[in-house]
């Protein structure tokens, strides 16, 4: 080692780096020799271009492009430093949001494996106290699927002409494509009350936390629910197995002197594409929240 300059491998030694690293930078226009041997191509850098490899390391591990380095580094002032910088604060702002988002998907998929491994009772009415949740709602967009008829086949064909047109919406609302596998229903309470078993809207349930910014939210508060989980949706008799538990959970609030408080709620747990179990095409949890006759919930 000289006095004024190192040869590339000291100066890869001396920023751990690899020499290979350099040599790419350079071919990127980052940082070039200080000089190159005409005799023999060698090359040589000053010990003052350390700060530089500092720079390009930094930003790298920042998460900015070969691009992005080679302009920070040509304009070396301190507007052009803060304009990159507050971009790249916005950009790992949006990328932390959507891990996030994703972190709560895997957790959403797998309580339904543990839901599922658990094996609730199928079938059997259930009183649960279930905790504060968050919906994002959208309406019915597929007229036909307004009406829950008891022909099962029938109906899933119609809803699921329904779940296209939702899945735009929950994309144009910018919510993430997971939640398109948990699009539940819901029945208006005085529907219920009515026996008339027509769906009010859909939803999606969400963490509030991840919704997106102006995402109008629905709070279900904590509250006493009659519920049924059901592993098929169309029984083996073609019939509508929604529109059966709806039957008899409403026989059981009757027989049990329950007053139903709130609408219905059909909560996806889990369906075909992520669970595809000995031919059931869906578990879902069906809910009618409610009180003891003559007294507040």
């Amino acid at each position: 080692m000289d006095e004024a300059n190192v040869s590339i491998g000291e100066m890869a030694a001396l920023n751990c780096v690899s020499e290979r690293a350099l040599r790419f930078y350079q071919s990127k226009g980052l940082l070039h020799p200080d000089r190159i041997d005409d005799s023999n191509g060698y090359r040589y850098y000053s010990l003052e271009q350390s700060s530089t490899i500092d720079m390009i390391i930094e930003f790298e591990e920042l998460g900015f492009s070969i691009d992005e380095i080679r302009s920070i580094l040509e304009h070396r002032d301190i507007e052009s430093l803060e304009a990159a910088l507050a971009g790249r604060i916005g950009a790992l702002e949006q990328s932390i949001c959507q891990q996030r988002s994703a972190l709560a998907d895997a957790q959403r998929l797998l309580a339904s494996c543990q839901t599922i491994r658990e094996s609730p009772l199928f079938n059997v009415v259930m009183v649960e106290n279930i905790p504060e949740r968050t919906l994002v709602n959208f309406g019915i967009f597929h007229e036909a699927a307004v009406k829950v008829t008891n022909d099962g086949e029938a109906f899933v064909r119609e809803w699921e002409i329904n779940l296209r047109q939702t899945k735009r919406a929950i994309l144009d609302q910018g919510l993430p494509r997971s939640l398109f596998r948990g699009v539940g229903c819901r029945i208006a309470q005085e529907d219920l009350l009515a026996r008339n078993f027509r769906l009010s809207g859909s939803f999606v349930m969400i963490d509030r936390e991840h919704a997106p910014e102006g995402c109008a939210l629905e709070t279900i508060p904590a509250g006493r629910y009659l519920t049924l989980y059901t592993d098929h949706y169309v029984s083996r008799d073609g019939s509508n197995a929604e529109l059966s538990g709806l039957e008899t959970l409403l026989a059981y609030a009757d027989e049990h002197h329950f007053e139903i408080v709130g609408d219905y709620l059909g909560e996806i747990i889990a369906d075909t594409p992520a669970f595809d179990f000995d031919g059931r095409d869906m578990l879902f949890k069906q809910q009618i929240p409610v009180a003891v006759a003559g007294c507040s919930q």
